[in-house]
């Protein structure tokens, strides 16, 4: 929308600006049609005010040199005009190039505030993930040791200070620690661009422990609780930490054997005899 709302405001000035010379222009001439009335009335007025069949030449000099004055009177007014346009241009013209320097100016800001909140909203990111990481259980070394986690939204790619082949396991607890690490980041960036809510499906997979699992469940509502700011965490799990186990945290039931997501009970009516 941004971008169709920028083409029509450009095809509106450039027809504007089509039509204000084309006034200009009109107006020119407007000008000089308008002079030369005034000429050829204040002749007609004369010749219709003084009948004379014979003249004396050194009056029709005269007359002639008068025409020739206001010809050329005419003509200076007509220049006067255009130099009139011509400076109301250049105006225009310094107008428009500080205008166009403030825009470069502003551009150039706002490109180096977004860069700058790049990097400060990366460093968020890679703040919480680091931190998820090293309240790990010590099953990946070098989750503990772990001093940057490098993130290219781009290209949708990460690692651990430098390395992004991990155990099955681990590749899932990674990817869930950047995960809440967005949301966690937005509470503290209040210009991330972010709903302050995040639905996870399933937390665990990928072989991964239930003491790993409940371990992440536990750092991550810890920090959930250390948080001022409204948001809402909404994530499924087959290994429930017991202490979170509780109506607190907690909504429906406990889907185990004997308890499935979906009470159909199937019914088989006996076929009618023929």
């Amino acid at each position: 929308m941004r971008q169709e709302l920028a083409i029509q405001i450009k095809e509106s000035k450039s027809l504007l600006t089509a039509k204000e010379a084309k006034v200009a222009e009109k107006r020119a001439q407007l000008a000089q049609v308008t002079i030369e009335s005034q000429v050829l009335q204040k002749e007609f007025e004369r010749l219709a005010a003084i009948v004379q069949t014979a003249r004396d030449s050194k009056i029709d000099r005269l007359l002639q040199e008068k025409g020739s004055l206001e010809r050329a009177v005419g003509d200076l007014m007509q220049k006067n005009k255009i130099i009139q346009v011509l400076l109301s241009l250049r105006e225009q013209e310094k107008v428009l190039a500080t205008r166009l320097q403030e825009l470069a100016i502003s551009i150039a800001r706002r490109l180096s505030d977004q860069k700058a909140r790049y990097f400060e909203a990366v460093s968020m990111v890679q703040k919480y993930t680091v931190h998820f990481l090293h309240n790990d259980l010590p099953l990946e070394e070098r989750f503990k040791l772990a001093r940057n986690v490098d993130l290219a939204p781009e290209t949708n790619t990460f690692a651990v200070d430098g390395r992004n082949q991990f155990s099955a396991s681990s590749m899932t607890y990674l990817k869930n620690s950047i995960h809440f690490a967005l949301l966690f980041a937005s509470l503290e960036l209040p210009f991330f661009r972010y709903p302050r809510l995040i639905i996870c499906d399933n937390i665990e997979d990928k072989g991964m422990t239930p003491e790993r699992s409940r371990n992440f469940q536990r750092n991550l509502v810890a920090l959930s609780k250390a948080s001022n700011v409204g948001h809402q965490i909404i994530f499924t799990t087959s290994m429930v930490d017991s202490s979170l186990d509780t109506p607190e945290f907690t909504v429906g039931p406990n889907y185990v054997d004997g308890l499935k997501t979906l009470g159909v009970k199937a019914t088989i009516t006996a076929p009618t005899p023929s």
